[in-house]
């Protein structure tokens, strides 16, 4: 801890695949140096245009703490939402090609539309977590190693900082959520 040393330097999935119908070759992945990358940020899509990279280029942030005081208050007057509540990824631009559901989310209603003002509100793992949207088909493959596998990859990096194990309290976990896309 404050030695300047990181515990992760880098990190992608390396994903590929060979189709044999067709005799093509399909992978993604990243070089830990981002010089020859598949990857990018937010779900596919049929438009990559600036209001979508503002919306994607990020990472989420929330915490256990922030979803619990929001499930205590939303019927507050005055309440306003924390923006790690408001500004979580739980719906994509459906008109734009992207998926309707992306980051997941407690729908009270079951109507598949995130609605912090009803209550709803991020699911997580740990008391922690990151959330971050990328997809192999934004830019031509610029590794030449095979074609794109169509996919979105939702990666959850969470933490737990309450009590327990030491080494709990010390371990990076991540869950990845591979979706693939027709």
């Amino acid at each position: 801890k404050d030695s300047g040393t990181h515990a992760l330097f880098a990190g992608c999935l390396w994903m590929g695949g060979f189709d044999d119908t067709y005799g093509v070759l399909h992978a993604s992945f990243m070089r830990f140096d981002d010089s020859l990358t598949n990857f990018r940020p937010g779900p596919i899509a049929n438009n990559y245009n600036g209001l979508y990279q503002q919306r994607y280029d990020k990472v989420w942030k929330v915490t256990q703490q922030q979803i619990d005081y929001h499930r205590q208050h939303f019927t507050d007057i005055n309440y306003v939402a924390n923006t790690a509540i408001l500004d979580w990824p739980a719906n994509g631009n459906v008109a734009n090609g992207e998926p309707a559901v992306l980051a997941p989310f407690a729908d009270y209603n079951n109507n598949a539309v995130y609605e912090p003002e009803l209550g709803e509100h991020p699911v997580i793992l740990g008391d922690e977590a990151l959330y971050i949207i990328y997809s192999d088909r934004f830019s031509p493959n610029s590794v030449n190693y095979g074609n794109p596998l169509k996919v979105d990859v939702h990666l959850m990096v969470y933490a737990y900082t309450g009590t327990g194990a030491p080494a709990i309290r010390n371990t990076l976990f991540m869950h990845y959520n591979i979706v693939i896309l027709s």
